[in-house]
């Protein structure tokens, strides 16, 4: 080495390998300093892997408890749809089968589709009227009472008959 250069940082200059022990040696050496970096993995592995099984039971515990609550809020809207439909059946004189059709139905919509469904029935079950021409001199009007059409018909009868 010329006199002129200076030596590294750390004062140290390079000495080369001259056998191989010293080679075996240096590499030992610089592992063991890599080594015990890592000394305390194992330990470390150990607990990451129980944080991790913690943080599995905690997020299947609040799954657990969202599934529940799931579950809880379909039966209250089941049974709200069949309080409403029992109470819609029962307002508009609906059959049991009506009634039954309406328990799957929300809520909300239970009474607009109870009174349609009365509509229906309504109309499907009343006969349309049916006309008679009145007997000579017998008027039958639709304000009177089931009694006064029966005399007006034996009236109506009695004087035909004559």
């Amino acid at each position: 080495m010329p006199d002129d250069e200076t030596p590294p940082e750390g004062g140290k200059q390079f000495t080369p390998i001259a056998t191989q022990e010293d080679l075996d040696r240096i590499i030992g050496q610089r592992l063991a300093r890599e080594q015990a970096k890592y000394a305390n993995y194992d330990d470390l592995k150990v607990k990451a892997e129980k944080f991790d099984q913690a943080q599995v039971a905690a997020q299947t515990a609040e799954q657990r408890i969202e599934a529940e609550k799931t579950a809880i809020a379909t039966e209250r809207d089941t049974l709200a749809s069949k309080v409403a439909a029992l109470s819609a059946a029962i307002t508009h004189r609906l059959t049991p089968e009506d009634a039954a059709a309406l328990e799957g139905v929300p809520a909300d919509r239970v009474e607009a589709l109870a009174e349609r469904l009365a509509a229906n029935a309504v109309k499907t079950t009343t006969p349309p009227p049916t006309r008679r021409p009145p007997k000579s001199g017998v008027t039958t009007g639709d304000d009177s009472s089931g009694k006064e059409r029966a005399a007006q018909a034996l009236r109506g009868y009695s004087t035909t008959s004559r």
